[in-house]
């Protein structure tokens, strides 16, 4: 990534988007929220996103440390949630936030590999 600009978007982007979750997953659970949708997938998809903006953000980092940062950080939001009185720590929740970031490395893995052949 040449654009310092665009870097310092996805920056943004990616912390604001980790400061977000942190306000949900810390914050008393509205039933609303979950009323259409199944938790797991809302866990995947979220960490699916970190995942890719983790990568956009920092494109220098190795996809291995990006995963094991985002996996610890599902496990410190589960950690915490232990301790919050109207949450609770779910071993099946990290295992989706997991699932969700490994899955976007594989998808830019993918993509990166398909762009070497091009070339």
């Amino acid at each position: 990534m040449s654009n310092p600009i665009v870097l310092l978007i996805f920056r943004v982007c990616f912390y604001g988007a980790l400061m977000a979750g942190c306000v949900l997953a810390f914050s008393p659970l509205d039933r609303a929220l979950h009323a259409n949708f199944d938790d797991k997938l809302l866990h995947y998809a979220g960490f699916f996103v970190l995942g890719l903006l983790s990568f956009l953000s920092h494109p220098r980092v190795p996809l291995i440390w990006l995963a094991l940062m985002l996996s610890g950080f599902g496990l410190f939001i589960e950690v915490v949630q232990a301790y919050i009185p109207f949450r609770s720590f779910s071993l099946a929740d990290w295992a989706a936030d997991a699932a969700g970031a490994c899955s976007a490395y594989l998808l830019i893995v993918f993509i990166l590999l398909c762009a070497a052949k091009k070339s």
